[in-house]
């Protein structure tokens, strides 16, 4: 390059022009001849004594050095899921597990547990391996009855869970701390779908409490052990689980009603109207509870998101939802957009015509089309045109709304124009009303506005050969109809008011039975997420919690678990793993994982 910017500095001062210089050069363009020409113009006039610079010898070092840091941080890193101890001595031993102590909490019995610390203190031959939880820093959750209240604050929990380690340092063996299968859709805080293997830290999703909520932390772990799968009405296809993940859930069996010497279904429609009549019926009881303990019928949660205020109005909301069911984006001479309706729908033709002109202050245009039976609409505008698009996007398989468009309080009007372009009803579903559409994330993302409502619905899926996309179809039972504004009356066809006893509301939720679970053994990676705030998502559209992490390295930078291991002088078991003990010439194999938050039935703290 140095020869290329002396010979072209020469040339110009030859008197050749820059075109003449490319040619002799054979550079690409003037462009080239002007940088070599400054460049041999700098390298002249200017002179550097001590400008710092590198080698290749120098690269080769230094990512040596990163190498040798790498492993050095590594010797550092105390967690470990296997180890070996031998336990020195001719008399027996014992070695219990011992944790959930949840230090600070108000319902913990404190002189019942300095008994136990006493016993293993005192008892000779006797030792613990610390299960976790010591200390209740807890995260708020988002279960009713899920907090208790703490007597001492985070950072005096500290100071009490080093004094009582300090009596019993010499007892500890080890220390633990306290998923999904890939696959598993997350809902974004779009409405839309990704599947959790795809869910990147920073990422948005919808939490347990309906709100958007950052992604903290991303899981990838190897499980092997029990796995659920299960399937609940309403969603598509099942999901598949560690059995001691977390979901928030009604047990049917603990939802049962008293009245007049008789025992009402459980949660039924019966059961509801007794529980307005004020008898003897448990009040429902959302709970955090494993998968592995749940069955065929019990109740699992969804949430509704809040609705919030926009520039979004009734009848753009109408429009827009007319424009997902059956429009089109025309981006020819002039661009526009076009609402293609059946010849028997010209009375929709002119709401939408009527809305037009109030809403964006313009008349669009009407044409019948008796050869293809149509009637159509069309705005040839191209400020109007862009905003539908940014809006609802285009093409029929791709159509997606803008995320502010789900959780907007006047969402339901969307609704009701998809149902007036693109709805019908079923008599073989129970009368059901029916949206269709081939874009998958556009149907997750009406299933989030139906849930916002307060409105039960299902999607499923219906496959057909040789056609390129999936039908997604959205049901309503039409008993629902009184909570969607149809403009063009298509919801209310038929007078059907029976409550939907497979779906309900109850509290911000809405509540699906498990259609299907089975149980199988499994070994592999599994994924899980730690949520910002909630501490919880969707998965599949129900709510699980995220996994049980050291809240204390989350909130204060702090690895409390390295603090108490290096006090103790014991092994780091991080959140589970297997300890070989060895007494003489015997080995014995005990294997110890903390559970996630709420898991302990023992101790009510948890």
């Amino acid at each position: 390059m140095a020869a290329h910017d002396n010979e072209a500095l020469r040339l110009f001062g030859e008197g050749l022009s820059y075109e003449q210089i490319r040619e002799r050069l054979g550079l690409t363009t003037t462009k080239q001849v002007n940088h070599a020409i400054n460049r041999a113009r700098k390298a002249r006039a200017v002179e550097y004594e001590d400008k710092r610079e590198y080698t290749e010898e120098d690269v080769d070092d230094f990512i040596a050095s990163m190498i040798d840091l790498q492993e050095k941080k590594e010797k550092l890193n105390t967690r470990q899921t296997k180890a070996s101890i031998r336990l020195n001595g001719d008399k027996p031993v014992g070695v219990a597990f011992w944790g959930d102590w949840h230090i600070g909490a108000a319902g913990v019995d404190y002189k019942l547990f300095e008994q136990d610390l006493a016993k293993i203190r005192d008892t000779e031959g006797l030792y613990f391996i610390g299960a976790g939880d010591y200390k209740d820093n807890y995260v708020t959750g988002i279960a009713p009855g899920a907090q208790y209240e703490q007597i001492i604050q985070p950072g005096m929990q500290d100071i009490a869970v080093k004094h009582y380690l300090e009596q019993v340092a010499g007892k500890c063996l080890a220390l633990v701390r306290g998923c999904f299968l890939s696959g598993t859709p997350i809902t974004m805080s779009d409405g839309t779908t990704v599947p959790i293997e795809d869910v990147s830290p920073g990422q948005m999703v919808v939490s347990g409490t309906g709100q958007a909520r950052k992604v903290v932390k991303k899981h990838n772990n190897w499980y092997s052990g029990e796995v659920v799968e299960f399937g609940t009405v309403g969603n598509i296809g099942t999901v598949n689980a560690t059995a001691d993940h977390k979901v928030l859930a009604i047990k049917r069996s603990e939802a049962m009603c008293y009245h007049r010497d008789r025992v009402c279904k459980p949660l039924s429609p019966t059961y509801e109207r007794c529980r307005a009549m004020r008898c003897s019926g448990k009040a429902y009881e959302a709970k955090w509870r494993e998968l592995g303990e749940l069955g065929v019928g019990d109740m699992l949660l969804m949430p509704k998101s809040p609705l919030n205020d926009s520039s979004l109005t009734p009848g753009k909301a109408y429009l827009f939802g007319l424009f997902l069911a059956d429009g089109c984006y025309v981006n020819t001479k002039k661009q526009g957009i076009t609402i293609t309706l059946s010849a028997k729908e010209r009375g929709l033709a002119e709401i939408a015509k009527m809305l037009f002109m109030s809403e964006y202050g313009m008349e669009p245009s009407i044409r019948e089309r008796k050869d293809r039976n149509t009637v159509s609409v069309s705005v040839h505008r191209t400020k109007i045109a862009n905003i539908f698009y940014k809006k609802c996007g285009n093409l029929a398989h791709s159509k997606v709304m803008e995320e502010s468009m789900v959780t907007d309080r006047h969402s339901i009007y969307v609704l009701a124009g998809m149902l007036d372009g693109d709805g019908h009803q079923r008599k073989d579903q129970g009368r059901c009303m029916t949206i269709t559409t081939i874009s998958k994330n556009l149907a997750y993302q009406l299933r989030r506005i139906l849930l916002n409502n307060g409105i039960a619905n299902t999607l499923r899926v219906q496959h057909r050969e040789n056609r390129d996309y999936d039908d997604y179809q959205i049901n309503i039972r039409a008993a629902y109809a009184g909570k969607i504004p149809s403009l063009n009356d298509k919801a209310n066809i038929y007078e059907y008011r029976k409550a939907s006893s497979w779906q309900f509301e109850v509290g911000g939720y809405i509540a699906t039975p498990i259609r299907s679970l089975t149980k199988y053994q499994y070994t592999g990676p599994t994924y899980d997420l730690e949520i910002d705030q909630d501490h919880s998502y969707l998965a599949n559209g129900i709510i699980a919690h995220n996994c049980h992490e050291d809240w204390a390295k989350k909130l204060t930078d702090v690895d409390f678990m390295e603090f108490l291991c290096h006090e103790t002088g014991s092994i780091n078991l991080w959140h589970g793993g297997e300890l070989t003990i060895k007494v003489g010439d015997r080995s014995y194999l005990w294997r110890c994982r903390h559970k996630y938050k709420y898991q302990s039935s023992l101790n009510l703290e948890n």
